[in-house]
């Protein structure tokens, strides 16, 4: 039955050409994990009403994250 997932072995293969990529152009894969990305302004205007569980649900939803690094980065807009 096909679940619309990736297989394993796609996945393999996906992170062998990312792999690849970053080595041919010189890029530090660490240097991926410091980009910010660009915020809705809708999850900006919850944590600024402070609805801090609403921005983050609204944030793990637009970027596909996890509670953790949905958390965190709600975190930081709070800032």
């Amino acid at each position: 039955m096909d679940d619309g997932t990736p297989s394993d072995n796609r996945l393999e293969v996906l992170e062998r050409q990312i792999t690849y990529l970053y080595a041919h152009f010189g890029l530090d894969p660490e240097a991926a994990e410091q980009v910010e990305l660009p915020v809705p302004a809708k999850i900006t205007a919850l944590v600024r009403d402070g609805k801090k569980i609403a921005a983050i649900r609204d944030y793990r939803r637009a970027f596909q994250a996890s509670l953790t690094d949905a958390t965190r980065a709600v975190g930081r807009l709070q800032r």
